[in-house]
């Protein structure tokens, strides 16, 4: 992860065949983040920190364009011990993203689906600026709840490219 880091502070994408859901820079860097945290061997750890620091840097500073790449920089501020305000403002834009139904999603022209409004929830609960009783997560679990099949199960539309369908 260290020798893969681009000078920016973030990583390259990866090739994703199911975008948005596997898609972006703030993907890989907070998951490289949160690897780093968690996994670095003790040997690494100082490297592991000074690259964590370059990715912070970069996460701090970079637009977020996407769900995902909203979802996913919120994560990487809070796994990585980011500014809080830098949190507390990107937690605040993924909230206001909320749609009229409770929930989020993954695309402007795509509906609200149970992949974007669980990955929202988590991650503002996870950055510690939702709580259980929040009006913002009550309807996010509302649109869940509303939104679930008799077998348990959720309906998300496919967004795998032409081969996969």
């Amino acid at each position: 992860l260290i020798s893969s880091q681009t000078a920016d502070g973030g990583w390259r994408n990866p090739e994703s065949r199911r975008p948005p859901m596997n898609s972006g820079r703030f993907q890989t860097a907070a998951l490289a983040i949160y690897a780093m945290k968690n996994y670095a061997p003790e040997a690494e750890k100082l490297n592991g920190d000074k690259a964590i620091a370059r990715a912070m840097a970069w996460m701090e500073k970079a637009t977020p364009v996407t769900h995902q790449d909203r979802a996913f920089r919120l994560l990487g501020l809070a796994w990585g011990g980011g500014s809080a305000a830098v949190i507390r403002q990107e937690a605040k834009t993924l909230a206001a993203l909320q749609r009229a139904d409770g929930g989020w999603s993954q695309l402007p022209a795509m509906a609200s689906d149970a992949y974007a409004t669980g990955e929202a929830l988590y991650a503002l609960g996870y950055a510690g600026r939702m709580a259980a009783g929040d009006p913002v997560v009550r309807k996010g679990v509302d649109f869940l709840l509303r939104n679930q099949a008799g077998d348990g199960t959720r309906h998300v539309q496919s967004s795998s490219i032409w081969l996969q369908a």
